[in-house]
Order: C-alpha cells, then sequence, then structure tokens
C-alpha cells in the first residue's frame, strides 16, 4: 500500500517535464476555468472510470493475462464505480482545489479506497458466483489508490507547469506548518517560485516536503546553492520564533546579501489582524531580537477606559500611536491636540476609519492649537475637562532644536509648564509626561528643556493639595518615528547611498513605537504621583552597525567610504559625517547610576532622581529663561541662563559660541 503522507507536489517531484504545444496549454487552461459545478460532475466520471477500470485490471493480474469474461463481472462494473464515488463524496474528496492538496486529504483517498475494496470483498464473499478469488479486492483497493492518487498528481503537475517556471526563485526558512502552508499558497500565484526548503532541525534537513527539499542553513556551501537556484528573496516562514534567537537567525542570513522577507507573528495570526500569506520585507525591529511582553489589560484600561482623554502632539509619531492604541481601549472621549493642521486631519480620519470598522463609539474631537497658548488651552480644558492626559507635543529633533533654540524651549519648556498649570487648574485626574534620554545630563538645547520639563513636573507633584498625579516616562529612541535615522537610512538607501552617520561609535538605545507606547499607558497607571519611569531599552545599538544591517537587509552589500571598492553594483556606501552640535556618543537613561527599581511590569522601572525645587524659586529662575527668550537673539545667553540649573551638562562649553545669534 501507498503511504499517502505527502503532498501532491511532493510526490510529483522528479517527473519529468511534460512538452505543450499551444493548443495543449490552450485546452488545458480552458479546462481549469471550467465551473466548479462542472469540474465535480468531471471528477465523478473519472474515479468511476478508475473504479471500474481496476475491477478488470485486478482480475486480470490475479489470473495472469486479460480478463475477457465481462458478462461475469458486469455486476461489479456497474456497482463499484458507484460505491467509489458516492464514498469519496461522503469523504469531502470532490470539495478540494486539488492542485494545493496537502497530505491530510490524500489520506482521504487511501480511506475511500479501503471503504470500497472493502465493500467489494462483502460482495464476493454474498455471491460467491462470481467465481474469483476473493484476493481480488486487495488488489483492486491498490490499483484504486495508485490510480486515483495519480490522476490527482498529475493535474497538479499540469497546473503548476507554467507557474513554475515563472515566479520569483525564493527560499522558504522553516519547514514546519508555517513554511508548508506558504508554499502551497506561493503554489497558487505566479509571483513567487519556491525552490527549496532551509531548517536547522535535525528531523527535517535531508527530507523532501511537498516536493521541496530541506537544506541546512548552517551548510558551508550555503551562499552557492542560493546562487546556482538563482534565489532572490529568503522568506522567514517561522512565526513562533521570536527575540534573540530569530534575531541571530537573521545576521547569520545577512552575508549573503540576498533581500530577506518574513510572514506574520503566531499572535497576528490568530488574532485574525494578518493573514499567513501576507509576506512582508523585514523590518529593523525584527534585527533587534526584543522579546514581546504581553500588555497588562488591567493597566492599560485603569486610566484610559470610560474616560476623558486628551493626547497633545497627537499627529506625532508617537502622539498618533497613543490615539491608535487608547481608541481600542474605549475611552469615553479623545481629544486629539495639535498644532500641524496636516498631521491633526490624517490622524483624525486614521481613527475615524478604526472605530467604524470596528464599531468603536467614542467621539473623536481634533483640535488645533499650541501647548503654549494658555488661552488655547484652557478653553480646550473648560469644555471638554479631561481626566487623564499625554503630554507628547514637543521638538525634539535635536539639530533643529539647536538651531531654533528659542522655539524650542518656547513649546518643550513653557509648553509643558502652560499644560501643567492648566491640568491642575480643571483638576485632571492623571497626567503623563513622556521624556527622552537626552534629558539626562543634556548637551543640548532639546535635552535641556526637556530635563527642565521633568523638573517642573517633578516640582508640581510635590505640591500640597496635589489633585493631578503627574509622571514621567523616559526612554531612548523609537523605530521609525519622524527624524530619526531609520527614515533617513531608508530613503538613502533607496536613492542608492550613501548612508551617512556621524560617527562609528555612537550608540542608541531603540524599540518600537507599538512597544513604548503600550508601556506609557501602564506607567501611567501605575502612578501614585512624581514617579519618573524608565522603560527597558535592551542593549544599546551602535549607529554604524545599524546602517550595515539596514543595507544588508535589503540585499546589498555594504562599502566604506575609504576603501573605494566599487567592483559590485549592488552596495551602498556608508559615509561618516561627523558629529553635529549637541550629539552624544551616547545616550543615558538614569541621571543617577544603580537607582532603577522594578515595578510589577518587567519593562519599567521607576527611578529615584527627581529634583525638586521651590515653586517660587523654579518660576523665578523659569522667568529668567523666559526674558532671555523673549529679549535676546544670543542663543549663549541663553545656554549660559541653563548653566544656574543643575541640569548635569558635561558638554555646554563645547556648545557656547556655536549657532549664537540663532532663534
Amino acid at each position: 500500500m501507498i503511504v499517502a503522507t505527502a503532498n501532491v507536489n511532493q510526490l510529483m517531484k522528479g517527473f519529468p517535464a511534460i512538452p505543450f504545444n499551444h493548443t495543449a496549454r490552450f485546452l488545458f487552461e480552458n479546462l481549469s476555468n471550467t465551473g466548479r459545478t462542472k469540474k465535480q460532475l468531471l471528477s465523478f466520471a473519472i474515479d468511476g472510470g478508475i473504479s471500474a477500470f481496476s475491477i478488470w485490471a485486478a482480475y486480470s493480474l490475479r489470473l495472469g493475462l486479460p480478463y475477457t469474461d465481462l458478462n461475469n463481472i458486469w455486476h461489479l462494473l456497474l456497482l463499484m464505480p458507484a460505491i467509489t464515488v458516492l464514498t469519496f463524496a461522503a469523504l469531502g474528496i470532490y470539495r478540494w482545489v486539488v492542485r494545493t492538496s496537502t497530505g491530510r486529504e490524500l489520506e482521504q483517498i487511501v480511506k475511500g479506497a479501503i471503504i470500497s475494496s472493502t465493500v467489494l470483498l462483502i460482495v464476493l464473499y454474498l455471491f460467491p458466483s462470481t467465481s474469483a478469488p476473493r484476493s481480488i479486492f486487495a488488489i483492486y483497493g491498490a490499483l484504486l489508490i495508485i490510480l486515483s492518487i495519480s490522476v490527482r498528481m498529475v493535474w497538479a503537475k499540469l497546473h503548476n507547469f507554467g507557474v513554475e517556471r515563472q515566479g520569483k526563485p525564493v527560499a522558504v526558512y522553516g519547514a514546519g506548518s508555517a513554511g508548508r502552508q506558504l508554499v502551497t499558497l506561493m503554489r497558487l500565484s505566479s509571483e513567487y517560485c519556491p525552490q527549496f526548503y532551509l531548517d536547522d532541525s535535525h528531523s527535517l534537513i535531508g527530507s523532501t516536503i511537498m516536493g521541496l527539499h530541506v537544506y541546512n542553513p548552517k551548510r558551508a556551501d550555503l551562499h552557492q546553492l542560493l546562487k546556482k537556484h538563482a534565489i532572490e528573496e529568503l522568506v522567514m516562514a517561522m512565526p513562533s520564533v521570536q527575540g534573540e534567537r530569530y534575531s541571530r537567525i537573521l545576521i547569520d542570513l545577512q552575508i549573503h546579501n540576498i533581500p530577506l522577507k518574513t510572514v506574520p507573528s503566531v499572535t497576528d495570526i490568530v488574532s485574525g489582524k494578518k493573514c499567513p500569506d501576507e509576506v512582508r520585507e523585514l523590518k529593523l525591529e525584527d534585527l533587534l531580537g526584543r522579546s514581546p511582553v504581553e500588555p497588562d489589560q488591567g493597566l492599560m484600561a485603569k486610566t484610559t477606559r470610560g474616560k476623558r482623554i486628551l493626547v497633545t502632539g497627537a499627529g506625532g509619531s508617537i502622539g498618533s500611536e497613543l490615539c491608535r492604541q487608547l481608541l481600542e481601549l474605549k475611552p469615553q472621549s479623545m481629544i486629539l491636540f495639535d498644532n500641524s493642521e496636516a498631521a491633526l486631519y490624517q490622524i483624525e480620519q486614521t481613527l475615524l476609519e478604526r472605530a467604524e470598522k470596528k464599531n468603536l463609539k467614542t467621539p473623536i474631537i481634533p483640535r488645533l492649537g499650541s501647548v503654549a497658548d494658555a488661552n488655547r488651552l484652557e478653553e480646550v480644558f473648560s469644555k471638554y475637562q479631561p481626566q487623564t492626559v499625554y503630554h507628547a507635543a514637543a521638538y525634539k529633533h535635536v539639530p533643529m532644536v539647536e538651531a531654533n533654540p528659542f522655539e524650542g524651549m518656547k513649546t518643550n519648556l513653557f509648553g509643558t509648564k502652560t499644560l501643567v498649570e492648566t491640568a491642575e487648574k480643571f483638576l485632571t485626574e492623571t497626567f503623563v509626561f513622556i521624556s527622552t534620554d537626552k534629558a539626562v545630563r543634556p548637551t543640548n538645547v532639546m535635552g535641556a528643556s526637556k530635563r527642565l520639563s521633568e523638573i517642573v513636573i517633578n516640582t508640581h507633584a510635590e505640591l500640597k493639595n496635589q489633585k493631578t498625579r503627574f509622571c514621567i516616562v523616559r526612554f531612548g529612541n523609537v523605530l521609525g518615528s519622524s527624524g530619526s535615522v531609520i527614515p533617513k537610512f531608508t530613503d538613502q538607501i533607496k536613492k542608492g547611498g550613501p548612508v551617512t552617520v556621524t560617527h562609528r561609535d555612537m550608540t542608541r538605545y531603540f524599540m518600537t513605537i507599538s512597544e513604548a507606547v503600550s508601556l506609557v499607558i501602564q506607567a501611567g497607571a501605575m502612578s501614585q504621583g512624581g514617579e519618573v519611569y524608565l522603560l527597558d531599552m535592551g542593549e544599546p545599538v551602535k549607529i554604524w552597525d545599524l546602517a550595515k544591517a539596514m543595507i544588508k537587509l535589503k540585499g546589498k552589500s555594504v562599502r566604506l567610504a575609504d576603501n573605494g571598492n566599487t567592483l559590485f553594483a549592488d552596495s551602498i556606501e556608508i559615509r561618516e559625517t561627523g558629529i553635529r552640535p549637541g550629539e552624544k556618543l551616547f545616550e543615558e537613561l538614569l541621571i543617577t547610576l544603580d537607582n532603577a527599581t522594578p515595578t510589577a511590569h518587567p519593562k519599567i522601572f521607576k527611578a529615584d532622581e527627581s529634583q525638586r525645587i521651590d515653586i517660587t524659586l523654579l518660576n523665578n529662575q523659569l522667568d529668567e529663561i523666559k526674558q532671555v527668550i523673549e529679549n535676546s537673539t544670543s542663543k549663549v545667553h541663553l545656554l549660559t541662563v541653563l548653566e544656574g540649573f543643575n541640569l548635569g551638562y558635561n558638554q555646554l562649553e563645547a556648545n557656547l559660541n556655536r549657532h549664537s545669534g540663532l532663534r
């Protein structure tokens, strides 16, 4: 008996190519496009014919010569085809799409053939006048299995004949269920042509699955194998593998300079957000190897569900993701506050579409305005009475704020102060300030403005009879945010280079926007007032290595500016441009080292480093900064005033003579 556990296409592997002329191909394509009912009727006829032929062939083989006494078996020639077709129909065989049949479906054919041959045995036993050895039933069953499967193999081979020669040749990393399903779906289109699997499972290496060989990804000649098959893309089909192991696999594959793609995660597939065949380009977050932690739904809902929420900077990278996640938590209302008309309109439309799609009833209220405009803030707070505020509005691009320090201070520092005072006045319950690692020992105006904002938050949090819970959430860079290196590198690679890095040794912390925002919401829910929360950013990443990784993810090789290598047309140059004013080689999350304590969430820590100043003294010092902004044009004057604050500057002198006179 045949072991029918392989895919139809696997069984066809090795069949010689079938020569087609145009007429034959035309007829085949017309048959492929025939309606489902006609195809099923044709299948009935073919299987009935196979059954009748198997009866005659079984007698002929058993008796050793062509069987000619058809009068003796005419009843079997009529009965067995009917039994076979009815059995196959009952087992659902005629509902298949033959070209995508899997081992499970082939097992149904075996099951149906066994039932049909068992019926034949019963007939032979009940009607011995048939005058044939009862072993006929076994021969008949074997022939029925062989011929029924063979017909379907041939059909699948014919269907894939054109497709296999057209699609982009790809290798699939992962020969498990996800990889097999992906190959099946790829064979339905002309876009991809899978050539082989890569898998590090010793139980799979060397086997053939669905007609494709499984190779060890660690084999020494993998590069030659990829070239031999002209592989244009490597598709990762391991949705259950995440974190460091997944990252290590990607790093090992990068040396082959072949574009890497992937399928959605198991979570996205199970939740229905993604389909298993949605192949996408690998992103940098895939390479970072951060293992996701499921959000604590209790924390996510604590300060959001049924609450009136205000998000400042709602159209920005962090703000827009905050809005998307908050909408899912079903707040009573959402006030989107931003000074950019285009950004505000875009996030409003995104939320309206999402709300309609998911039948969410939360009112979405877009409001234009600046956080530095006290009258506008009072108008918005008076009308909508927000209970929870997420303050994400800020100028955050270091060189831009360095070149426009006065505007940076107005928005980042005094905008925060105005918002804090307005929230206090209208008895906002929770105020979450989104800060940055650049606030730690700042060497630039942007970092200084955020550190001073933290001091404002901490000072107000400690006021007597304070009704608002203020907290700070500090984290590093988020992948893909506006103004970050990721979109810049992506654009530079798309244009063919060069990719510009300011210094080979520069490092930064990175996390995804969605993860950062989820942690911000949960940290805000933990707050009792006055906390500085730090997000676990993992290990710092060298920007130089980041540039190389992004180039290799696109299947390009790296060319360094100092080696003059122009041999490879697909190479992208990395060029060092020098540190810009205010930039650090590395960022820190803690002002005082080793004082972060864990919280109930494994990715959120609490720092004991709040710098509180008497409210009167603080206001006097801030008034001094405001006087400089309103009456001076000298950046040096501003930086000199900032020295009066204990901000932890360690490179202020290097910046005193840069960009003087810029506002």
